[in-house]
């Protein structure tokens, strides 16, 4: 066992955790004041077994039968051994929080031939149960570090509604490698931050390239302020056959990475191999100017219709926050009750993220996106519900068309 876990690396390093999000200086500059317990309580805690600490402490306990009785004396041991295989092992929790099972439980099932080939078999059976997430992180550090970027990026994605959506007719075979990521970080660029191309893969089929906004300041203020640092500003484009989806900061940014594959793709002569175009019905960029008008006829449509929830990206209020009202029937009212003190939600329609819409005992979330065609804003909608029939999805496209004037676009999970 001590050959084989010695010829696995096993280490703190600082610039490729705070690469995937993990405030490593903070960590390191906090270690006994804060950190230090929080390991501890996390270790303690029902979450983890021994067995996860073991790979750890039997690189300087090779060879012990047996474990420490408590996880605790096992954790005190691996700190006095080396401070900075716990402050790993904290690296590892913190990167694991909050992240999507699916994505884990993918990398660590790709591994089981190099846990074989690394002799560490029998951990990576111990940590397959379902439970056993840290353990999967654990394998994952230990054999295939460089995926907690895929991990990161695709739990970034999930859940989410891309930014921009479009198909082209024709397909690139590997936008991975036939595309000039200079020609996307030139469209981008345009609002003078830094970008630079930091990660692709491909997963079940789709490619995926994500692009970092320039953080820096924030990673040197761990050092400075002790700050933890923020969620990654990321644009990631994801390839799927003829579709391509951006998820971003903003909608304004998708949409200049779109273009900006759409000028990345052209061959010698400048001609575009691909154009990606904006996905499902369009409408110009004044159609919605009596947004309020098209949004208090859906309520007074139909005593089965009504309005239950409003997303905003910002609003009138003071600092401009993001605002949501939610409600068990009709917002409606309350919305007017703002208006007549001045503080009109629905004003601007650039404002509205999306609508909950309850129809016909259904709840539907309509968004609002705003693709851009040769220069042009456009308005474009996309939809959701919870497994809705084929026959719910007609009626309420057929519903919003004549309402707001689009046909929109089912967001399939």
């Amino acid at each position: 066992m001590a050959s084989a876990l010695d010829r696995v690396e096993i280490s703190f390093d600082r610039d490729f955790w705070i690469d995937v999000e993990v405030p490593a200086n903070v960590i390191a500059n906090n270690w006994s004041t804060e950190y230090q317990s929080r390991l501890s309580r996390f270790v303690d805690s029902q979450t983890v077994v021994r067995k996860e600490l073991e790979p750890y402490w039997r690189r300087f306990n090779p060879d012990s039968e047996d474990l420490p009785g408590k996880k605790s004396k096992m954790l005190t041991a691996i700190s006095n051994h080396d401070l900075e295989l716990a402050q790993n092992l904290y690296s590892i929790h913190h990167f694991g929080k909050n992240r999507a099972s699916e994505f884990i439980d993918h990398y660590f099932n790709q591994l089981e031939t190099d846990a074989g080939a690394a002799n560490l078999l029998e951990y990576y059976n111990d940590f397959s149960d379902k439970s056993r997430r840290f353990g999967k992180l654990l394998i994952v550090d230990m054999l295939d570090r460089p995926k907690f970027r895929d991990i990161l990026v695709l739990d970034f994605c999930k859940g989410k509604m891309p930014d921009a959506n479009s198909t082209s007719d024709n397909i690139l075979s590997d936008p991975i490698e036939e595309l000039d990521t200079d020609a996307i970080l030139d469209q981008l660029g345009a609002d003078s931050r830094e970008y630079d191309h930091w990660h692709s893969f491909e997963y079940k089929s789709d490619k995926y390239i994500a692009i970092k906004r320039h953080i820096r300041d924030r990673v040197e203020r761990q050092v400075d302020e002790n700050q933890d640092v923020a969620e990654a500003d990321l644009v990631v484009l994801r390839f799927n056959d003829k579709r391509l989806m951006v998820y971003a900061p903003t909608a304004s940014i998708a949409n200049r990475a779109v273009t900006g594959v759409n000028s990345a793709a052209e061959d010698e002569e400048g001609e575009s191999q691909v154009t990606y175009e904006p996905e499902g019905e369009t409408a110009g960029s004044d159609h919605f100017s009596d947004f309020r008008a098209k949004v208090e006829q859906i309520q007074n449509e139909d005593d089965d219709v009504e309005l239950t929830e409003i997303g905003l990206r910002q609003s009138p209020l003071a600092g401009s926050p993001k605002v949501e009202i939610k409600g068990n029937s009709s917002i409606l009212p309350a919305l007017n009750q703002l208006k007549q003190a001045d503080l009109d939600l629905l004003d601007d329609p650039e404002n509205v993220r999306y609508l909950k819409i309850e129809y016909d005992e259904r709840p539907y979330s309509v968004y609002l996106n705003r693709p851009e065609r040769d220069g042009e804003k456009l308005w474009a909608l996309r939809y959701s519900s919870s497994t809705p029939t084929d026959e719910e999805r007609a009626a309420f496209e057929q519903f919003i068309e004549e309402m707001l004037g689009i046909i929109p676009t089912y967001k399939h999970s």
